[in-house]
């Protein structure tokens, strides 16, 4: 990963990572390493604020502003599945609440990128199937369209019996 800086919020305790120090920390073990939680190689400011702060998280959240455009960055739930949901501005960096990024290492290290997307397959294996099921249905709803001698569609049996017996009438 090389030097990175990292920032510290001194009020909240939270940490400030550039993109590219997230995408490392996500794929590359070495880089976990670095902020595992209870790890003696862990960065000593985070270890520092988890005892400034008692271990205690903030319940409440709040919207925040990338410290590099001003701009309002978006909640991310990481993975989709992981629950640690962090702010993150999409060309800058994330902000991680105290312990969340010791959560999103615990995450990473228990599989939780395999778990993810295993899920994400899943869930477009069930799309396709649902796709697939509507395309049936329109497939064999118009295999199945006749008009009746007044041009008005018979797509059921009563519709097709009713168009034919005006036919037959009129």
């Amino acid at each position: 990963m090389g030097e990175q800086t990292l920032h510290e919020c001194l009020a909240c305790h939270g940490i400030w990572l550039a993109t590219r120090v997230v995408d490392a920390i996500v794929t590359d073990a070495n880089a976990r390493a670095l902020f595992a939680p209870d790890s003696a190689q862990s960065a000593p400011a985070l270890t520092t604020a988890r005892a400034a702060s008692g271990g205690k998280h903030a319940t409440a959240f709040r919207y925040r502003r990338c410290p590099a455009c001003a701009k309002m960055m978006s909640r991310v739930n990481i993975a989709k599945i992981s629950g640690v949901i962090v702010d993150r501005c999409a060309q800058h960096g994330t902000f991680f609440d105290i312990d969340e990024l010791h959560a999103l290492v615990r995450f990473l290290e228990q599989g939780g990128m395999d778990r993810a997307r295993t899920r994400e397959r899943e869930a477009l294996a069930s799309e396709r199937r649902r796709l697939q099921m509507l395309m049936d249905i329109d497939a064999r709803r118009r295999a199945m369209d006749c008009s009746g001698t007044d041009g008005v569609p018979a797509t059921s049996v009563t519709s097709l019996l009713t168009a034919l017996l005006r036919g037959a009438v009129g």
